[in-house]
């Protein structure tokens, strides 16, 4: 007896639409099964609707922010913040333009805190092109997981684990170390010291062969430090490419001895990554802890000041930290202003001046007013810029400090219809989520604001950072808004940065137009500037001028605007805002 044709196997070029399309399901439902026992959501993102489809129980996934997965390519974007953010933007406008190859892929890190505390989430996209029988464009194929204790962020420490050394768990730990190594000190007349150790080259090695393969590097670095200390000695990772240490030793000869010790064990060998070999370095900054007065805190942050110094002299160095009282009160101070900073942000005592910035013809036709910081005191004066912002923007609170002048900005647009603003955007606060939030909502309502919006970037940020910056830029554009290089030539000046950053004005430095009467290589600077921003049809304005004769030879020499005191001075309370 025959067996009948319905008995008989398939071959898979046989089987109809319908059974190839549940065959299709029954492997995507596998696929994502193991994805998901893996810790991964994964989804597919349509780049033409804009849709963004998740595997069933992406939600409820081990840390997933639940409600808060992204829903759409906009959500998707917005979903987390960090050195990535912009980047990702990137990939899905590159993916959309069909400028990657075929399964092209990247692997993001960012970080979201919108249900609680800050997590780190790793973000794993593979570019798909069009299909035939689809006029949509390109797609994306991608997963999420929570890796927050695998990559924390730099406020803890992911400590080595190795028999031959007692590593502690995290920054909790390592104050308890540092504790008990003052104390035990204190008591034996042990020398103790903490050392910082920091690759010098981690840039160099992201740009050749990407993060997978620079964390593989620091891993191997951890690992030759281990190599050099002894039993008693303690190390954990400060996050970024920095570990820290803390040794006994019997005198600052040993101490330096050692240290000297871990430089070699890295420059010894090439360490080898997946991608390729890497030839590193590291510098170290040192605190001896014999005589040291300070809290645990400021020893950690002494750890990196002595870091920052030593590599301040070249790579491959080793500084000591030594806190003269100088530096102490300058310490104190910084702590003092911080303090401040914070609670005139959270009492609402940030304010804005407006300086203008006018046509150049002579008839004081103000074109806009830049919109600059100012601090009420306790005591009802007013505090400019420069009383607290350098402590801002070294310790990481210019971002706090730009959220409040956008929405103090946006709140004066709407209350002065007719008004044009200008505000300064710091290199961090262009890749701030929450500076994002405050912008898209205003965008999102009022279109008419973000029209009357010019955001001033630094000509060194704009360099430094020409990928993130000019995603940045791109973005900006689409809600309407202009952008402006503030201080153009005080950084890497280049007129092709000018092009290539499609900016729609730049603010030339001050330095540049003090003594232009007197100056012939200003002069020759300025006019060449003019020219090249003529040419890609970009406003000028001159920052700085202080005289009437300063400012006809501006105008004579085509420049389209002028900002100084000789114009008007920047004030809280301006008769076109009343």
């Amino acid at each position: 007896m025959q067996p009948s044709d319905t008995a008989r196997p398939q071959s898979v070029d046989k089987l109809t639409d319908k059974e190839t399309s549940h065959v299709t399901q029954v492997s995507a439902h596998d696929a994502h099964s193991l994805l998901g026992a893996a810790g991964y959501g994964t989804f597919l993102l349509d780049l033409g609707s804009g849709q963004l489809r998740w595997s069933k129980g992406a939600a409820s996934l081990p840390g997933m922010p639940g409600t808060g997965l992204p829903q759409d390519r906009q959500g998707l974007q917005g979903f987390g913040y960090g050195k990535d953010s912009l980047p990702l933007r990137s990939f899905l406008d590159r993916a959309e333009n069909r400028q990657l190859p075929e399964r092209a892929g990247s692997v993001f890190f960012l970080q979201n805190q919108a249900n609680g505390p800050e997590c780190s989430f790793e973000l794993r996209l593979i570019a798909l092109g069009q299909q035939a029988n689809e006029a949509s464009a390109a797609r994306v194929i991608g997963s999420m997981r929570n890796v927050t204790t695998r990559r924390a962020p730099s406020a803890r420490v992911d400590l080595i684990d190795d028999t031959s050394t007692r590593i502690r768990e995290d920054r909790n730990r390592l104050y308890e170390t540092l504790a008990a190594a003052i104390a035990r000190q204190q008591m034996e007349g042990q020398l103790v010291s903490y050392l910082v150790i920091g690759l010098d080259n981690l840039d160099q090695l992201n740009e050749a062969y990407g993060y997978n393969a620079a964390d593989e590097a620091i891993e191997t670095i951890g690992s030759r430090i281990v190599d050099c200390l002894r039993r008693d000695d303690a190390i954990g990772r400060l996050g970024g490419s920095m570990y820290g240490a803390i040794l006994k030793h019997e005198s600052a000869d040993d101490l330096s001895k050692i240290a000297h010790r871990i430089q070699a064990s890295i420059r010894r060998d090439v360490i080898e990554t997946a991608s390729g070999p890497f030839a590193g370095t590291v510098s170290i900054g040192v605190v001896t802890l014999r005589d040291a007065q300070m809290p645990v805190q400021e020893i950690l942050e002494a750890g990196e000041d002595a870091l920052s110094a030593a590599r301040a002299r070249g790579a491959d160095s080793v500084s000591f930290h030594n806190e003269d009282t100088e530096q102490k009160a300058r310490r104190r101070r910084n702590i003092a202003v911080a303090a401040d900073i914070v609670a005139a942000i959270e009492e609402n005592r940030l304010c804005l001046a407006y300086q203008p910035v006018v046509v150049s013809d002579g008839s004081r036709r103000v074109s806009f007013h830049e919109c600059l910081v100012r601090m009420i005191d306790r005591d009802g004066s007013i505090l400019a810029a420069g009383h607290f912002m350098p402590v801002a923007e070294s310790l990481g609170l210019v971002r706090m400090i730009d959220r409040k002048v956008l929405a103090l900005a946006f709140e004066t647009l709407e209350r002065a219809p007719h008004a044009r603003l200008s505000v300064n955007v710091s290199p961090l606060s262009a890749n701030d989520y929450r500076w994002r939030e405050i912008f898209i909502q205003h965008a999102a309502e009022r279109r008419d604001l973000t029209e009357r919006l010019i955001l001033e970037i630094t000509e060194t940020a704009a360099i430094e950072d020409r990928i993130e910056i000019t995603s940045f830029i791109d973005e900006m554009h689409a809600y309407g808004c202009a952008i402006a290089i503030d201080d153009f030539g005080a950084g890497y000046t280049s007129f092709r940065n000018i092009r290539d950053l499609r900016v729609d004005m730049v603010k030339i430095d001050g330095s540049f137009v003090r003594n232009i009467l007197e100056s012939s290589d200003n002069q020759i600077f300025v006019r060449a500037l003019q020219a090249i921003a003529k040419n890609f049809d970009m406003m000028t304005v001159a920052e700085f001028v202080e005289t009437a004769e300063e400012a006809s030879f501006l105008h004579a020499m085509g420049i389209d605007c002028l900002q100084g005191y000789h114009l008007g001075k920047p004030t809280i309370d301006p008769a076109w805002l009343n």
